[in-house]
């Protein structure tokens, strides 16, 4: 699933569809328990890198929260997320 946040929703049903399975079949059956660990990103800023270029830095941070948060998306659902 952590595929899908980097892939367009096409391109991810078309793999989806090479191999034959389904959002639920890859998210809830090939995985037990799903742990995810939050980006320091969110919430604790402070100890999301140590930027030489601040506005380099910001862009990081915010594309780090928006990768988390769609990692997030991605595996909602799953029955011990």
């Amino acid at each position: 699933m952590d595929y899908k946040v980097q892939m367009e929703e096409e391109n991810w049903q078309m793999l989806l569809d090479e191999i034959g399975w389904n959002v639920v079949t890859m998210r809830d059956r090939r995985y037990d328990m799903i742990i995810h660990l939050v980006t320091s990103a969110k919430g604790a800023k402070d100890y999301f890198n140590l930027p030489e270029n601040k506005e380099k830095f910001q862009d990081g941070m915010k594309t780090a929260q928006i990768i988390d948060t769609n990692t997030i998306n991605a595996w909602i659902g799953h029955p011990n997320f």
